[in-house]
């Protein structure tokens, strides 16, 4: 367990890729020495972007849905002390892997439990970077070529701007940003070389935020935001068990504890490590607390567990399609540069797990090349051919995450190999272990439930007269009116969004890009007349929660429609749509 284990030069045991000033152990080849004369040292700015790069990423979009599980108050709460913990354990982390002279994750686990320990380690870290590289590109290829479920085509921005084309279909534009993004920037072979997209992925979130936060003033303004939910409803115990459910988000909101030990040994000055950490996260802090109390007030309880699904719909203001692009495309951007930060990690774990006695990654361009070239293809061919992986991941993911920013520095501490462990470090330890464990154990079950449930919903999920007249079956889980005529136009695959009238109300239009496929005299006989329209604003507050028993309440909105057009027909799942 001594520091012998540690200091042996393998891929993923002395980080960064290329030596810094500290590296003076001569054990580089030549061309290492080389890369390091030309190499001055990492700044303090630019470790802050690639450690905030790290840390933002898909998940700013869940942490809305948080609110509305915890209420306005607990959930910023929580997010304050999630990153008060990540700051503990990451301290903990550097401290105790600078006694043991390891200058890397894997080393100090090595350190402390040996060459499984070090194995560990960095399986955990290949299976969470590659889960999350793979739900970025898939989330890539939704946001810009949209994506099919259910039946129904959502159109991605570059389908709305120019129509269907092959070459902004799904396939082309992630091949296209696979090789012109993902492959220059995957080739850089010191992390710090990745500063500057840093930034600028740093401040697409802030555009995010900005945005969202604008809307939802103007709202306030304009007194079309109700109050939110300060406080979560509380009435049975599945309520209770409800709340746990939002933990995994939270607790795994701040993990970049891979990328760690790659930043710290690029610095000129390695005393600033943690004034970098502190400002990363204080800095990441303010984007999900501004994102989260923004994001809840604008959208409330109809806050979807991605919000960036909310804003594929019309927004109330003026411009509202073009904010609702300028949102979508600054986080496909942000993606794309994220995107790298987490490659760097994922690469240096696998040479480490493949090629443990070989010698140093950054002196061999041959293997260097091999390992970047095949994990860009199997997360390019994954997204491609495999969408629905991100429910095998939400298992893998989760736990990996979990043990990497928690369970793995916690038990460093507590085996305390060096000795420096004092009575408040192992209390703080167990403290993480507990909590990572039970939001482990919550994540693992609410994600088998719902996959689960999922698989036997339809014997209760459709209403209808028989099997085989599956043309009066109808959603009704919805909270919204604009969800019920969305679901009304599905079959002729359009939909419709409220148009602010001068002088207050709202008028229901076709929603681009569906224009081009309008019935218009459909469109007369249903919606011309105001009395339509309130009636279904009558019948929305039952559609208020999971109603798909109440075949009364179904029949009366068919009935509705048939006197409007009798011969108008729908076919619906119980699953919410993407509206």
């Amino acid at each position: 367990m001594g520091g012998g284990a540690v200091n042996d030069h393998f891929p993923g045991a002395s980080d960064p890729l290329l030596p810094t000033k500290r590296d003076g152990d001569g054990d580089e080849d030549d061309a290492g020495a080389s890369a390091f004369h030309e190499f001055d040292g990492a700044s303090f700015a630019g470790a802050v972007f690639n450690l905030s790069t790290t840390i933002v990423g898909a998940g700013i979009m869940a942490l809305p849905a948080t609110m509305k599980v915890l209420g306005l108050v607990p959930g910023l709460v929580m997010i304050v002390l999630a990153a008060l913990l990540t700051d503990a354990s990451i301290e903990l982390l550097v401290r105790f892997s600078r006694a043991a002279g390891a200058r890397s994750y894997s080393a100090a686990m090595a350190d402390a439990f040996g060459w499984w320990g070090r194995r560990l380690l960095q399986v955990c870290v290949v299976i969470n970077n590659v889960g999350v590289m793979i739900v970025y590109m898939i989330i890539i290829g939704d946001v810009l070529s949209g994506s099919t479920s259910g039946g129904e085509h959502h159109y991605g921005v570059l389908e709305g701007w120019f129509g269907i084309h092959w070459w902004n279909g799904r396939l082309f534009v992630l091949l296209v940003t696979t090789l012109c993004v993902f492959t220059p920037l995957a080739c850089l072979k010191r992390i710090d070389s990745l500063s500057y997209t840093s930034t600028i992925s740093v401040a697409l979130a802030v555009v995010f935020v900005i945005i969202t936060a604008g809307i939802a003033v103007i709202k306030l303004i304009g007194g079309q935001i109700p109050m939110p939910k300060l406080f979560p409803t509380v009435s049975d115990l599945a309520s209770v068990w409800e709340l746990f459910t939002a933990v995994p988000v939270l607790v795994t909101a701040y993990v970049c504890h891979y990328n760690v030990h790659p930043i710290h040994n690029e610095l000129k000055d390695s005393t600033q490590i943690k004034p970098i950490v502190h400002t990363s996260l204080t800095l990441c802090s303010t984007i999900y607390i501004t994102t989260s109390f923004f994001g809840y007030l604008l959208f409330g309880e109809s806050t979807l567990s991605d919000v960036l699904s909310n804003f594929d719909s019309n927004l109330g203001i003026p411009y509202s399609s073009v904010l609702n692009d300028a949102v979508r495309v600054s986080y496909a951007v942000h993606l794309m540069l994220v995107f790298p930060m987490i490659f760097h990690a994922l690469r240096l774990n696998l040479d480490g797990l493949l090629f443990a006695s070989a010698r140093p990654l950054s002196s061999d361009n041959r293997r260097f090349g091999i390992i970047t070239a095949s994990l860009l293809l199997v997360i390019f061919g994954s997204a491609i051919f495999i969408p629905s992986i991100w429910d095998a991941f939400q298992f893998t993911g989760a736990t990996a995450a979990v043990c990497i920013a928690f369970i793995f520095p916690a038990a460093i501490t507590l085996r305390d190999s060096q000795g420096i462990a004092k009575k408040w470090d192992k209390i703080l330890a167990i403290f993480m272990i507990v909590l990572a464990v039970v939001s482990n154990v919550v994540a693992v079950y609410s994600d088998a439930y719902k996959i689960f449930n999922k698989e036997s919903a339809p014997s209760n999920a459709w209403i209808g007269e028989s099997t085989e007249n599956r043309s009066s079956w109808w959603l009704v889980d919805t909270y919204d009116l604009y969800v019920i005529v969305h679901m009304m136009l599905h079959e002729l695959g359009m939909s419709v969004e409220k148009v602010p009238k001068i002088g207050g109300g709202y008028n229901y239009q076709p929603k681009q890009p569906f224009i081009r496929y309008w019935n218009v005299d459909l469109w007369q006989k249903l919606f011309s007349n105001d009395s339509v329209v309130a009636a279904l604003q009558s019948l929305r507050g039952v559609f208020l929660g999971y109603m798909c028993s109440n075949r009364e309440l179904v029949g009366k909105l068919i009935e509705l429609l048939a006197k409007q057009k009798a011969s108008y027909t729908v076919a619906m799942s119980c699953d919410s749509p993407n509206v």
